[in-house]
């Protein structure tokens, strides 16, 4: 594959859902992660991968975190396939 289309046309996901990535694909993005350029010497790379119920609870504490930091503002939470979302208005 050329590089360089990939980068052009590629499309960033608006709301992640599941399924997320198989084991193997989730290898593979991984991998080739550890392989973007890093002109600001910030290696080693650290990842944190949160699936199934731990995404939720992720959410939610993400929510929370929201509500502390801005208590003035009105925060509005839905529930989108067992993962919390929430937008600040």
């Amino acid at each position: 594959m050329d590089a360089i289309k990939l980068l052009l046309e590629r499309a960033s996901a608006i709301k992640v859902r599941d399924p997320g990535p198989t084991q193997e694909e989730l290898d593979i993005i991984l991998a080739s992660s550890l392989r973007a350029p890093d002109h600001g010497r910030l290696r080693p790379w650290h990842f944190i991968v949160i699936s199934g119920e731990g995404r939720a609870r992720f959410g939610t504490l993400l929510a929370d975190a929201l509500k502390v930091r801005a208590p003035t503002r009105r925060v509005r939470c839905s529930i989108v396939k067992s993962a919390k979302r929430c937008v600040r208005r």
